[in-house]
């Protein structure tokens, strides 16, 4: 079987958590998501020795799963609060990501529907949504793994797999 790998992105409340679970059932993959405390978060640890022992491992079990959120989310993650991060291993990630059939899927909401989105309290300001969105979309036009943008202010899931199965 062929590895396939999809790593969902895109600003809190966006849909990616709903995405990965109905995705799951219906590729029978995995889900992983780094479940770190915010209080023991390095990004420049993670980035340097979490991701490199993830990306190793993946590339040689050549194992296939669903990632809520992944490495292009340190990438935004680093810019937006001007965070130390190590910009040439994000690269090298990225291309050996890219060499395993990975499929980066940018799940968003308009600026309107996320004003409006009040189920989670921990999600970024608006102030901050243009520019984390932003960011996304310079990764994006970087990236050498294939990628696809999801629109889910509709919320509705079938489609959006349908769409996500559509381009593995």
């Amino acid at each position: 079987m062929k590895q396939t790998i999809i790593i969902l992105i895109g600003h809190d409340t966006s849909g990616k958590s709903s995405i990965a679970k109905e995705l799951s059932k219906k590729l029978n993959l995995p889900i992983w998501k780094m479940k770190t405390p915010k209080h023991f978060w390095d990004p420049i640890v993670a980035q340097r020795y979490s991701q490199e022992t993830i990306t190793q491992i993946t590339e040689q079990t050549n194992v296939s799963y669903i990632s809520d959120r992944g490495f292009p989310c340190d990438w935004m993650y680093s810019k937006l609060f001007a965070r130390s991060f190590d910009y040439e291993k994000a690269i090298d990630t990225d291309i050996r990501f890219s060499k395993m059939n990975t499929l980066i899927v940018l799940c968003y909401k308009t600026k309107d529907k996320f004003l409006h989105d009040e189920e989670d309290k921990d999600f970024v300001s608006i102030n901050d949504y243009q520019k984390m969105t932003n960011i996304y979309l310079d990764y994006l036009n970087q990236t050498q793994c294939r990628y696809i943008k999801i629109n889910t202010n509709n919320e509705n899931i079938t489609n959006q797999i349908n769409e996500i199965v559509k381009h593995i």
